[in-house]
């Protein structure tokens, strides 16, 4: 009888993959409440929020990246590589 089997995904891929989906819903709000003539602090604010959750979600997987590098220069350096 075969098994099943599930792709369990970490509470960082969900955390990331929320934040920025947040973000973006943020953005429409935004815009949608300019094009419906609300307050346009409101708008400002949640649009300046959404960029913000955003931004923050990209400098994590550059960060990640940057410290991938680092470890492989490393690792290269000691082999011999470099």
């Amino acid at each position: 009888m075969p098994t099943l089997r599930f792709a369990a995904r970490s509470w960082s891929e969900t955390a990331s993959a929320t934040a920025i989906s947040l973000g973006l819903l943020a953005i429409l709000l935004s815009v949608l409440s300019l094009i419906f003539r609300e307050e346009r602090l409101l708008a400002a604010v949640a649009a300046t929020l959404g960029t913000g959750a955003i931004a923050i979600e990209i400098s994590f997987v550059m960060i990640g990246a940057l410290i991938l590098i680092a470890i492989l220069y490393v690792v290269g350096n000691i082999i011999g590589l470099f």
